[in-house]
């Protein structure tokens, strides 16, 4: 993946070979098949100070960059096990956070203080819960269900929150009779609790695809109002159907789990659009939805479509993976361009989007940790802490030196079909 986002921020053309990644998976990674006019690569030490702040991967983080402080006082550690069930259907992207009974019989309000439930919210590699939205009924544990940021793939962001639309019980529109039938008897062999705990998971992961259509019916619009080449416009609405095909692949495989339809209700897209809109901010935005956010998501998906032991579910989990890779390199490309265009304002702008780079990496639902991984791998999901670990591994090993590449050579005397050069 790296050397194919080099390809497109100096214009050196690549061909993609598939090789083991360090999560178990496989990404793509890719050997240089041609010469261009594009400038040589810069040196790291040069390239270092001109990067507007992108940290160093010459020395790969084994934890977060910024890592999660301390627990508040008397703050035990939150039980992994996210419940389906919703006590506020929520516009913004929301966990559930539990945890036990207190032992002295005592309420769940008066043992877990705000900061605690709040401190205990994880979705990324930077944590910690917004607000909590609402107090989960259970008799089994103490459960909140809390709002925060989650950016997955492409998120819908608005007003720095990311949106989701509700899941809809019933909802038939978003599924493929196709699919159902490919997938025939997919999770037969499961308990009923593992199969609504998954069915859950891909759910989740279908109202993530769906908000990534309004994402991109914004990008392309944000491309026209600035002008943008015609490629990138084509691409961006090309991407915006793929993802309608991506969240109707989920929403059928969940629905297959569930035993039942499901799919998303209204999208609340108020405010979605500016009343004014700027190069520099369009490159930063898209720098974090698309650089950083899309290029973990696709190397996760790649990751699941080689866990899973279901061809049919591998063939659909790699079509999305490969798709996902080519909106990141999109991004890669449209970022290139601003920079191109707005020089240094853009530039340092974008740099600081890469010098806080965990910030805009979310993993999606993660799946109830007492499900043994060999199941969760069967059925196309990556555990929390297999999706923790590439995360970490694709922001040292790719988007760190392809962030850093990127700002040393947008802005050089390379030709416009150079700059514009596709893996």
């Amino acid at each position: 993946m790296l050397l194919r986002v080099l390809a497109v921020v100096s214009g050196v053309p690549v061909a993609a070979t598939m090789l083991a990644n360090a999560c178990g998976g496989q990404v793509a990674r890719e050997e240089g098949t041609g010469k261009s006019n594009a400038p040589a690569p810069k040196e790291t030490a040069d390239s270092s100070t001109s990067s507007g702040g992108v940290f160093d991967p010459t020395t790969p983080p084994t934890d977060p960059p910024e890592p999660k402080p301390a627990p508040p006082a008397d703050c035990p550690k939150p039980l992994r096990e996210p419940r389906a069930e919703r006590c506020l259907q929520e516009k913004e992207w929301s966990e559930s956070v539990c945890f036990p009974l207190p032992e002295d019989g005592g309420s769940c309000a008066s043992r877990y203080s705000e900061s605690c439930i709040l401190w205990s919210y994880s979705c990324g590699l930077v944590q910690g819960g917004d607000s909590i939205a609402c107090t989960i009924p259970a008799t089994d544990a103490c459960c909140w269900q809390v709002r925060g940021d989650c950016a997955v793939g492409r998120p819908f962001i608005v007003d720095g929150h990311a949106l989701l639309a509700p899941l809809a019980l019933g909802e038939q529109t978003w599924t493929v009779a196709e699919l159902a039938t490919r997938l025939e008897g997919l999770g037969a062999d499961l308990d009923p609790a593992a199969r609504a705990a998954i069915a859950n998971v891909w759910s989740h992961d279908g109202l993530a695809e769906h908000a990534s259509v309004a994402s991109f019916a914004r990008f392309i619009l944000e491309l026209l109002t600035l002008g943008a080449p015609a490629e990138l416009v084509a691409s961006a609405q090309r991407a915006l159907g793929e993802e309608v095909a991506h969240a109707e692949r989920c929403f059928s495989i969940a629905s297959i789990y569930a035993g039942a339809p499901r799919g998303p209700g209204a999208l609340d897209t108020r405010g979605a659009l500016a009343s004014s809109l700027d190069l520099a901010g369009f490159a930063a935005r898209t720098a974090a939805e698309g650089c950083i956010a899309e290029t973990v998501a696709a190397l996760q998906l790649h990751a699941s479509a080689d866990a899973t032991r279901e061809p049919a579910l591998a063939s659909l989990l790699r079509m999305t993976a490969e798709e996902e890779a080519e909106h990141a390199l999109l991004a890669w490309r449209a970022v290139r361009w601003a920079i191109d265009l707005g020089g240094a304002p853009v530039r340092e702008a974008v740099g600081a989007v890469f010098a806080s780079a965990a910030t805009h990496v979310g993993f999606g639902p993660c799946p109830d940790e007492s499900i043994d991984e060999a199941v969760l791998h069967a059925h196309g999901i990556l555990s929390r802490r297999e999706r923790h670990d590439l995360a970490v591994a694709a922001l040292a090993s790719v988007i760190a030196p392809a962030g850093r590449e990127l700002l040393a050579y947008a802005g050089s005397p390379a030709t416009s079909s150079e700059r514009m050069a596709v893996a």
